[in-house]
């Protein structure tokens, strides 16, 4: 397996995923910029009902917010229609939790690919983008500002290249992984439109965009520029100004 080529797959998603409509607006001034938030994510990710009991002794730590996950529904990829009927008693916990020092809080989403997901499959991804919007939805009843896609994959890994696309050419993957970060976006969005979504490692991998003079020869970087340019395409719907954090 080939690294440079499975972390070009990533980042094609992880380009789409991330950027909002005007993504490519002027640079704002510095007054404008977002004031840095400290949160907290470590191996002990807790779920809503640990949040709910311990939410008072968590706010004693001199963080701004905390990463937690649901219980069992956690993987962006699973292909499984969720049962929101069984999701309810932590809807509950979610509802019921008492923030107060805490403003910035996120639910988290795995990126293992551990269902057999294919990027080309329509029907799959129609379930995925219903269990991505039961998400934000959870996400919204916690009063969080957004979540987190954790893109290192516990488990099988969605981003290599060819796996079961061996008859497709490598630019024909490319195009349909950026489709789906262009899905995940906006299912996102259609239940938190100003969602902000926070993410991991995408500085490292990008960090010879500027040493490397031909990007083809360096694959993420060559799929940030063949993306940047065209990336509002893919949400031409979703309702509100997403962000990163």
């Amino acid at each position: 397996m080939n690294t440079r080529t499975r972390l070009t797959l990533m980042a094609c998603f992880a380009t789409l995923l991330l950027a909002p409509p005007g993504a490519l607006r002027a640079q704002t001034s510095a007054s404008e910029r977002p004031v840095k938030k400290l949160i907290e994510y470590g191996w002990d990710v807790p779920y809503p009902d640990q949040v709910r009991k311990d939410i008072r002794d968590m706010e004693k730590k001199p963080f701004d917010g905390i990463i937690f996950r649901l219980r069992e529904w956690n993987h962006a990829f699973d292909p499984r229609p969720w049962d929101e009927a069984k999701l309810k008693p932590q809807l509950d916990d979610l509802a019921a939790i008492e923030w107060k020092t805490f403003t910035d809080n996120f639910l988290c989403l795995y990126a293992a690919n551990n269902w057999a997901m294919d990027w080309f499959n329509d029907e799959q991804w129609e379930g995925i983008a219903a269990n991505l919007r039961l998400s934000a939805r959870a996400a919204k009843i916690g009063r969080c500002v957004g979540l987190v896609f954790d893109p290192e994959p516990y488990g099988d890994n969605p981003w290599a290249y060819a796996g079961k696309n061996q008859d497709r050419s490598f630019a024909e993957v490319e195009a349909q992984v950026r489709k789906r970060g262009g899905q995940f976006m906006t299912a996102l969005q259609t239940e938190m439109p100003e969602v902000r979504l926070l993410t991991f490692f995408h500085q490292s991998l990008f960090d010879e965009l500027l040493a490397i003079p031909d990007l083809q020869l360096h694959g993420p970087c060559a799929c940030v520029a063949a993306t940047s340019g065209k990336v509002s395409q893919y949400l031409p719907h979703a309702a509100g100004a997403a962000a990163v954090v």
